[in-house]
């Protein structure tokens, strides 16, 4: 569904693919503190003289604080190769896979970054008793997954109501099937090289 979703012609999908690699990256932290809580509550089963009534103890977690920042960098560069999708109008259709990494320019540049992440936990770990860190990486205009044609007009087993009514009539298996026949697979990365100078 992610392809038929995006299907688009080679001059969308070029002017895609240039827009997220001129895009600057946003790497943030996210931040929970919080702490468990042992609690009571009382349970009624059956009814009548079988009516049986009893205490049980369950633990919650009750989250106090969340917070974010992301990572302050002076430079992005976008370092892949350009030529990840040559030779793609040899083919009318083409799934096209993207994924995404940074990386830093230098050693002082992972220093900063690891120091920017270690001095916002230091920060706020002390506001309760736990936390959890989790990080993230975002470009603008990424997408996952993109379908491109080469043809002026979507075959049918690229438009989303035929997959649809296959997924109703239990055919999605054997329809998938037809729609990686009828195409080809390709993967492209965007590698984006973070630097605080």
């Amino acid at each position: 569904m992610k392809f038929l979703s995006n299907v688009l012609s080679l001059a969308e999908l070029d002017q895609h693919v240039q827009c997220v690699r001129s895009a600057k990256a946003e790497i943030a932290w996210h931040m929970e503190c919080y702490h468990h809580e042992t609690r009571t509550r009382t349970v009624t089963t059956g009814s009548g003289s079988n009516r049986h009534t009893r205490t049980e103890t369950y633990t919650v977690k009750v989250t106090t604080w969340r917070g974010d920042k992301s990572f302050e960098y002076a430079s992005c560069e976008e370092v892949s190769s350009p030529q990840q999708l040559d030779n793609i109008e040899a083919f009318k259709q083409t799934r096209i896979k993207f994924s995404k990494q940074f990386v830093m320019t230098d050693s002082a540049t992972r220093a900063a970054f690891e120091g920017q992440r270690d001095e916002f936990v230091a920060a706020n770990r002390y506001r309760d008793r736990e936390y959890s860190l989790t990080e993230s990486f975002e470009i603008a205009g990424f997408e996952k997954a993109l379908m491109a044609s080469t043809t002026e007009e979507k075959p049918f087993f690229l438009q989303c109501h035929w997959y649809v009514l296959a997924v109703l009539l239990l055919l999605e298996l054997p329809f998938s099937l037809m729609i990686k026949m009828q195409s080809r697979r390709m993967d492209y990365a965007y590698v984006k090289k973070l630097g605080i100078w």
